[in-house]
């Protein structure tokens, strides 16, 4: 290669260049003029849920309302006619009421059935009933409790008298003075609320007692010691701060002292049949009151808008 060859290579300027740093400077100018927009952005923190009395169409989804309790929660002229079957027509497409109530069961852990005095006694805790399994298995939104009329049977609260003397009721009562139905009851409560939608629960006071005074209850317990101010339902309700407190009792006549001595409860819905169909269970207008309290309380409840 001789001077003039040299001399070429250095002057040599590639005809093309151009393609090449057009290129690059477009690709500069873009990082620069919009590079913040590829940058990671975080999301903004969630703010908390707000909370607002819920009608119907506010929410995305049915609220699911599970009802607890014995006979009282099952009667009904027929299944159209139980109270929570009312209060799914009270609170309407918004909700979708369950009706896990079963007949006879107690709150106690260790609640007793002697109805018949000529078969043994046998464990009648709604806490080992399939029931209660399902409740907690459909996670409901609110939990609507009333129980304690069959707590309230002589075998189960009474402390008199202090020997039974029954050989097919061995351990009869099984405890006095409602100490141990109030700590079943506030565990229960404590067992819904362990639920990973931390459901609100309303605690109903359980029905007036009415004469002919049937079963075997306690009217006492059932008339002066679950409901009033001072009451144990009150009183377990406090306890466990619940979002409400039912007032059935007082809805059916219960503070009348007047239409407690009347027959069946007298009238407290309906100018043609009476209260109860038998002293303790509700007939079909009685339920509705039952159903109308549990309606008002429900939808007066906060509830968070993102269901």
């Amino acid at each position: 290669m001789d001077d003039s060859d040299t001399e070429d290579l250095r002057n040599y300027t590639p005809q093309h260049s151009h393609w090449l740093v057009c290129p690059l400077s477009l690709f500069l100018c873009l990082v620069i003029l919009f590079g913040t927009r590829f940058t990671f952005e975080p999301p903004p923190p969630r703010s908390e849920p707000q909370y607002v009395s819920v009608l119907p169409n506010q929410t995305t989804r049915q609220m699911k309302v599970a009802c607890i309790g014995d006979s009282i929660t099952v009667v009904g002229s027929n299944w159209s006619m139980n109270y929570p079957s009312q209060l799914q027509r009270l609170l309407g497409e918004a909700y979708s009421v369950q009706n896990f109530g079963f007949s006879g069961m107690t709150m106690m852990k260790n609640g007793l059935c002697w109805d018949d005095h000529s078969e043994p006694a046998v464990n009648c805790s709604y806490w080992k009933t399939r029931k209660f399994a399902w409740a907690l298995q459909n996670l409901p939104d609110v939990v609507t409790i009333m129980m304690g009329t069959n707590d309230a049977k002589h075998i189960n609260f009474d402390t008199e008298p202090p020997s039974w003397g029954e050989a097919l009721c061995p351990g009869c009562p099984v405890q006095g003075h409602g100490n141990s139905f109030e700590q079943d009851y506030l565990d229960m409560i404590a067992t819904f609320r362990t639920l990973p939608n931390a459901p609100r629960v309303l605690l109903g006071i359980p029905p007036p007692y009415f004469p002919p005074f049937p079963w075997n209850f306690s009217s006492r317990v059932i008339n002066e010691r679950f409901p009033g101010p001072d009451g144990i339902i009150r009183r377990i309700g406090q306890l466990a701060n619940v979002d409400g407190i039912v007032d059935t009792w007082t809805a059916l006549g219960g503070a009348n002292s007047t239409q407690r001595r009347e027959l069946y409860g007298g009238h407290c819905g309906s100018q043609t049949e009476t209260c109860t169909a038998d002293g303790i269970h509700p007939n079909d207008a009685a339920l509705a009151r039952i159903a109308h309290e549990f309606a008002v309380a429900i939808q007066a409840l906060p509830m968070p808008l993102n269901l």
